[in-house]
């Protein structure tokens, strides 16, 4: 980094601090909480220079400040606990209170010295209103986390009890304040836990289905949906800040036994309707899954140092059968014309990729903390934690799904992986009443093996799709490295916090798709031969995948363009449907964020604070790797009409300008008696872009690519057949003279390769060499086409990145108002907005302007010309998308001996032009990408109303009962046609959704339906034993959906029964579009459950 803005940043980060630069404060902290308080005499006099001293009761460790002038105090940096609080001074006898410190909330212990018992021990739960704080927050403590009913051990989960959290139904990870779930920040004991490369919690998207950190290791969590200080960053919705256990000055620990299994499930109407239409009698609904482990910590040296450590593995399995019910066709298995020897071969294939299987989700995870008390003004801490997650064939279907079976064979699957290494300290230093110092320092490691279950091509279709799956095997590796320091500053009325945070992060990944070659088999239904010799196919769908697929030859020796000459010879497989990779999949890269910020908290008066405060950082991206100048030249030199007429440098991924998050708010206790807030905040906030967006554009334009599919040629305009003829002997050997080159059989011939002589199971795999040969022979003899420089890169379908793209932005603003209506029963109501810019959005830049219309529907007809006629798509990532979230929300809380509830309702409201999750392919958000006024919509994220609850009852004789409600509207959805009716679809599979037309010339609204509200209730019921004071046997019982609730969600988004352009002009002709029955009152099995099915969940727990 520049010196010079370097010091610049230091400056002005110092400046901030003195002069009370604006920022929205709330003083949270990344796993720590805060003590403050007035002390006054008898009189309301306040007492300077009062000695105030915080003792944790677990630890011993205590901390030791004065007040100032104004009688207040304030203590930082507290690790979550009990703390015995003491005050005295001014010649009044000593006072004690004990007081309970959670993540990121500030207590107020405040004391009137010389009335009272001197030894009075006074309780401060820390549930109070936070008088201080601009913006509302929920935590979850160990409580919540322990007694909860909780379906999987994955914390987070626990998250979505909070106003403004929801799951992405892309990626299954948390989305707050209506962002996507890329585009928020979890800290861990203060270390960054996100996942650099795909986005999310660490661990990817197997988080959703594993845990990455132990639930026995988590002692609290804090979530911020919107307004978050300025220490924090990274995230244009909300963050989560986590504080795992540690030890104490007892030794303790637990073990604990979970099972939950098919025996102990019960399905519902709709479950046993998608049951029967499978055919599999009494199959395993649901898996077969044991939890177990336990944590044990105490001192290494009592009140010094001490050791807390925890482990949990997971063992699960559930039996699936591969198989595809249109191989029971009555066109196949009882045809009204036999099958024909060649289509036996093929059904004989396929039947031997059928059968049954093992799906397993295998977790292992493990956590070891170290704090150290070294004297009262400094204290340190470090956690080591690991997971590990195998999954076999569990690439295709999720453990969760009730249908027994799968359409892919078992050689499409494959074993999803996972590891994560996480290596976390913290040092504190409470250097005098005034300043207060944290260092940290992280670095941690994921890892992602996807393991495949074959190495021979991929063959897709109407039937099981079989050979290696498209993009496996894969592996992909990151690590990160991460520094930062903060200072407190506490002088008057004024706590100043500022400080730096470093990271460094790099990918590396082996990852490519259509490694071994990809074929595409869709034959046309009925018996249209489209020009072709008639009685080729003469059977439905099913039995012309098996027709299309096998080697029968019909040959018509006077027009023999005409024939089927063998496999793959459709009149639809043409040079779309079959791609090949051509790079060797390597990607390593890295990139370095920088940020500094500067906040104070100013108390105006007893009862006034404004939180003011400013970040500002960086992130430097790699630059890609080149050599094909060739590529790189047809990139900066072509016009291409999306951008303005212009080329863009491949060469070239930009930095993130520097970002400016000014952020301001306030909070105003009308009484000045602890017992109600106004608050109000605002601030620009920033994220993060995942390093997956970058791996394309930084790998394609090498002479070696790393990850790039090809395709064959295409043949626009005239066509020498004679030429071609002559000056291929090879194919003419093969399929003789006057035949147009169009199908993959026909192209793999043009290579000297007859399909026909390769099993289904032994396909050939087309070299680089080859593919490029092909090309080669048909642009010679198309003497329209312009020449390609491109070699085996020709047809090739390559990324870049925007020359203005930015990291997405976001301007956060609201309000709220809090109060303790009675006695431990706090309500509040709070509005938030969010509106998000600098989105990431795909766009393919190859696609000319549309020169025709449809002639119904009159829709941009592109008829797949290219701007570049030498390359397929062209998918540049911009950072265009915009969206704006808003909400109101009502909560409460309760608070006593026999009753703990949270509880929360939220009107939302969520808009966008584009909600694609890092998606690595495709534009299926937008209809018209010459005209997006009809993306703008309803987000997928949205969800109208919101409501959930999570009271715990502590009832007599140690029953403990619990229950978690999570009630929300259906999400929006698009209508499809699901066929390429503008013909925008130039690479055969990457075209946009093409929604249905309500009128000539007017497309359907993105998102324009709803579907249906989902209602998950989930119950703990458990009994506890005591030994003695520290020993404990526990008895648990959950039950996961336990009304049985269907949850039907809407599957069938195809709104006509006629897939072609004018679809919608007539309304929805799919019987099926948003219909839970068909008109015999069967249910439509199309459709999907929104829950699981009710499941019961027995353990057992012993407490030491």
């Amino acid at each position: 980094m520049n010196k010079k803005i370097f010091m610049r940043l230091l400056t002005i980060a110092s400046f901030s601090i003195l002069l009370g630069a604006s920022q929205i404060f709330a003083q949270s902290q990344a796993s720590t909480g805060t003590i403050t308080g007035t002390i006054t005499d008898v009189n309301d006099a306040v007492v300077p220079n009062a000695t105030v001293e915080a003792v944790n009761k677990d630890t011993g460790a205590s901390k030791t400040t004065t007040t100032n002038q104004s009688g207040y105090y304030q203590i930082p940096l507290l690790r979550p606990g009990t703390y015995t609080v003491k005050a005295s001074g001014g010649g009044f006898a000593e006072q004690s209170r004990e007081a309970i410190v959670n993540i990121g909330r500030t207590v107020s212990v405040n004391f009137q010295l010389g009335v009272g018992d001197v030894s009075a021990v006074v309780n401060v739960t820390g549930e109070e209103v936070q008088t201080t704080v601009s913006n509302a927050d929920s935590v979850l403590d160990n409580d919540a986390i322990s007694n909860l009913p909780l379906n999987g051990r994955r914390f987070q989960d626990l998250a979505t009890l909070t106003p403004n959290v929801e799951i992405d139904p892309q990626r299954g990870q948390l989305s707050i304040g209506g962002q996507k779930g890329v585009d928020l920040a979890i800290n861990v004991d203060g270390g960054d836990f996100t996942q650099p490369f795909f986005g999310g919690i660490r661990g990817g998207e197997r988080s959703n289905f594993s845990f990455t950190l132990p639930q026995e290791a988590v002692r609290e969590f804090q979530v911020v949906s919107a307004g978050y200080s300025a220490e924090f960053g990274r995230a244009t919705g909300g963050i989560i800040n986590v504080a795992t256990k540690g030890g104490s000055n007892q030794f303790g620990g637990s073990a604990f036994i979970n099972f939950r299994g098919d025996s102990l499930a019960r399905t519902n109407g709709f479950a046993d309707a998608l049951i029967a239409q499978s055919g599999v009698t009494d199959p395993q609904v649901a898996a077969d899954r044991y939890q177990f482990g336990g944590s044990f910590g105490g001192p290494i040296i009592k009140d010094k140092f001490f050791f807390f450590g925890t482990y949990e593995q997971q063992n699960l399995s559930v039996e699936r059968i591969a198989t595809d019910s249109d191989l029971s066709d009555s066109s196949i298995i009882n045809p009204v014309v036999p099958l024909r020897p060649e289509e036996q071969a093929v059904l004989d294939f396929f039947r031997t990729q059928e059968g049954p299987f093992t799906l397993t989700n295998d977790v292992w995870a493990g956590s070891i903390r170290v704090d150290g008390n070294f004297n009262e003004k400094n204290n340190a801490n470090f956690r080591f934690n690991f997971s590990r997650n195998d999954a076999e064939n569990a690439v295709n279907t999720g453990e969760t799904s009730l249908n027994p079976t799968t359409d892919n064979a078992l050689s499409n699957d494959g074993i999803e992986g996972s590891r994560t290494y996480t290596y976390v300290g913290q040092w504190t230093s409470f250097i005098n009443s005034t300043f207060t110092n944290e260092f940290r320092g992280q670095y941690s490691r994921g890892e992602r093996p996807r393991l495949a279950n074959s190495a021979i091509p991929n063959v897709e279709s109407n039937l099981l799709d079989f050979g290696l799956r498209s993009f496996m095997p894969t592996t992909q590796f990151d690590t990160r490295l991460q520094f930062s320091n903060n200072l407190i500053a506490i002088a008057g009325d004024h706590t100043a916090k500022f400080g730096v945070d470093f990271q460094r992060i790099k990918a590396d990944q082996d990852f490519g798709f259509g490694q071994l070659g990809r074929f595409f088999i869709f034959p046309t239904s009925g018996t249209s031969e489209f020009g072709r010799v008639p009685g080729y196919f003469i059977g439905g769908r099913g039995r012309n995948i098996l027709t299309a697929m096998s080697t029968l030859q019909i040959i018509d020796p006077m027009n023999r363009d005409a024939s089927y000459f063998g496999r793959f010879d459709d009149a639809r497989t043409g040079p779309n449907d079959y791609s090949r990779q051509i790079g060797n999949l390597e990607a390593a890269f890295s990139v370095s964020e920088m940020a500094f910020f500067a906040q104070d908290s100013w108390r105006a008066s007893p009862n006034l604070t404004f939180n003011f405060g400013l970040r500002v950082s960086k992130q430097w991206n790699p630059s890609p790797e080149t050599g094909n100048t060739a590529l790189i030249d047809v990139m900066r030199n072509a016009s291409f009409p999306l951008l303005g007429g212009s080329g863009f440098d491949p060469t070239v991924i930009p930095d993130s300008p520097w970002q400016f998050g000014p952020r301001l708010g306030f909070a105003y206790d009308p009484k000045g008696d602890g017992k109600s807030v106004f608050r109000g905040f605002f601030g620009m906030f920033y994220s993060r872009t995942p390093l997956l967006l970058f791996a394309g554009a930084m790998n394609n334009y090498r002479t070696t690519p790393g990850d790039l599919q090809t395709t064959f040629s295409f043949l626009d305009g005239s066509f020498d057949q004679a030429a071609f003829d002559a000056a291929n002997p090879q194919y003419t050997a093969i399929v003789g003279m006057g035949v147009r080159p169009s199908t993959v059989y026909r192209l793999f011939a043009v290579a000297g390769i007859d399909l026909n002589n390769f099993a289904l199971d032994n396909l050939p795999i087309l070299t680089v060499a080859q593919l490029n040969s092909v090309n080669a022979a048909l642009e010679a003899a198309s003497p329209g086409a312009n020449p390609s420089t491109l070699g085996a890169f020709t047809n090739s379908f390559p990324f870049g990145i925007a020359p203005d793209f930015k990291n997405p932005t976001s301007a956060q603003w609201g309000f709220g108002y809090e109060l303790e209506l009675a006695k431990d029963f706090y309500i509040g109501f709070d509005f938030a907005n969010v509106n998000a810019w600098n989105r990431q959005r795909n766009i393919n830049i190859n696609l000319p302007p549309a020169t025709a219309v449809t002639p119904i529907a009159m829709r941009p007809d592109y008829q797949r010309r290219r701007v570049v006629s030498s390359l397929g798509s062209i998918q540049l990532r911009q950072s265009s998308a915009k969206s704006t979230y808003k909400s109101f929300t009502v909560r409460s809380r309760y608070s006593n001996n026999w009753l703990r509830f949270q509880a929360s309702y939220t009107l939302s409201k969520n808009t966008s032009d584009d909600d694609n999750e890092r998606s690595a392919t495709g534009f299926q958000d937008s209809e018209n990408q010459y005209d997006r006024s009809s993306d703008y919509g309803f987000s997928t994220l949205d969800r109208t109303h919101r409501f959930t609850a999570s009271p715990i009852f502590f009832l007599p004789f140690g029953v403990e009962f619990s229950t978690t409600m999570r009630l929300r509207s259906g999400n929006p959805f698009d209508a499809a046609i699901f066929r390429d009716v503008n013909n925008d679809a130039i690479t055969g599979f990457l075209g946009g959704p093409d929604r249905p037309y309500i009128a000539p010339g007017v497309p359907m609204q993105r998102n324009s339906f709803r579907n249906k509200p989902i209602y998950d209730i989930d119950m703990r019921v458990q009994k506890g034993i005591n030994f003695d004071e520290r020993k404990r046997l526990v008895f648990t019982a959950e039950f996961f959906n336990v009304f049985n609730l269907e949850n039907i969600q809407y599957g069938d988004r195809l709104f006509c029964s006629s897939r072609n352009e004018a679809c919608g002009l007539s309304g929805a002709t799919n019987s099926s579009f948003m219909q839970i029955r068909d008109s015999n009152g069967n249910f439509i099995t199309r459709n999907n459950l929104g829950s699981q099915i009710f499941q019961t969940q027995i353990g057992a727990r012993f407490e030491f």
